[in-house]
């Protein structure tokens, strides 16, 4: 059986062992979902949690993602009844990895913030 350390994320963003428990309870955290319409190519965020909007005809490419400081991680699905998004590489701040296409609601791509200027490939799923 393994040993369980009873660790804290301090209010100062340190990790700290707590004094006596016996276990710890990890709880889940919702941060809610805003959609955001897509019509240029640069949209801005605010939540860690979107959906892309584009009701116009063809795909929509998205290039450049304003918003978020270093270390945000950025959920990005399409909304229902939305056309097809593109979220490219190298032509604004998103960057490493490939273009990715957005065309159906289970499709997921997480972003991480670098250094609050650019954002990041973490995973896909498509």
């Amino acid at each position: 059986m393994a040993t369980r350390i009873p660790l804290v994320l301090s209010t100062a963003g340190q990790v700290e062992q707590l004094p006596t428990a016996d276990d710890i309870i990890v709880g889940k955290t919702n941060i809610g979902t805003v959609d955001i319409v897509v019509a240029a190519n640069v949209v801005s965020v605010i939540p860690s949690n979107v959906k892309f909007i584009h009701l116009g005809g063809g795909v929509q490419n998205v290039d450049t993602i304003n918003g978020g400081v270093d270390g945000d991680v950025l959920y990005i699905r399409l909304a229902p009844g939305s056309n097809d998004v593109r979220v490219r590489k190298n032509n604004g701040n998103v960057t490493a990895g490939p273009n990715r296409r957005l065309n159906s609601q289970s499709d997921l791509l997480v972003l991480l913030n670098d250094s609050g200027t650019s954002w990041v490939e973490i995973s896909w799923r498509g």
